[in-house]
């Protein structure tokens, strides 16, 4: 077996993939017992490893688990897993897309950072914040849309996405921390879809675009709103 495994409660834990495929597939079950975790670092810098299937009876993803992985191009997070680690999928320097399932309800900081070719990210309907570093450095990023339930945008969470040109802001976000937008030096247009939704709440976060963007438009319900940032 390519897998090292531990037993945790009722299920089994991937601990280490000792493998060097080039496509994986983790099995749904070992020793007749479903397969719930994927531990920390399990397939951190497998640098061969360009595809991964991970089945539906995994819950829970952990920190660092496919970081340096500069194959992957594609990850798909399944239905079936709530919660992923910090770092998870850093530093993956020739990932493209991702789709987490709607399952997944939080993830830590730094989930993907350093993905410097991250095109396309589809994020759940109920995750409910966005950690620190989330996304810093993805470069390739151009656009995000921020799901509904999102209360919190983290410390540099976008940071120096520098083809960043569009971000919508729910009317759910009620604070938007220091420098979540520090150095995405293309962003334009931030939609914010809810007229209640503040300045106050969101004003660290977004005065640095304004300082180095003075032409950026925010869009507030529709209509272009000007904010004009504090100075220190």
């Amino acid at each position: 077996m390519e897998f090292k495994c531990k037993r945790i409660d009722s299920g089994m834990s991937i601990c280490k993939y000792c493998g060097s495929e080039h496509s994986v597939t983790i099995p749904a079950q070992i020793d007749n017992l479903p397969v719930t975790s994927i531990g920390d670092s399990a397939f951190s810098c497998c640098c061969n490893l360009a595809k991964i299937t991970i089945p539906e009876s995994v819950e829970f993803i952990g920190k660092g688990t496919f970081s340096g992985c500069t194959r992957l191009k594609e990850i798909i997070i399944p239905n079936g897993v709530k919660s992923i680690g910090d770092s998870a999928f850093s530093w993956c320097s020739n990932l493209e897309s991702v789709t987490i399932s709607d399952s997944v309800t939080s993830f830590g900081e730094g989930i993907l950072s350093g993905c410097s070719n991250l095109r396309e990210i589809r994020l759940p309907a109920g995750l409910t914040s966005i950690e620190a570093f989330s996304f810093s450095e993805c470069t390739s990023l151009t656009e995000i849309t921020i799901p509904e339930k999102v209360r919190y945008i983290g410390e540099e969470a976008f940071s120096w996405c520098r083809n960043l040109e569009r971000i919508t802001i729910p009317g759910s976000v009620t604070s938007i921390d220091i420098g979540a937008f520090f150095g995405c030096k293309s962003l334009y247009t931030i939609y914010i879809s809810d007229p209640a939704l503040s300045k106050e709440a969101v004003t660290r976060g977004i005065d640095i675009i304004l300082r180095e963007n003075p032409f950026c438009k925010i869009i507030k319900a529709g209509e272009i709103v000007s904010w004009i940032p504090q100075t220190k």
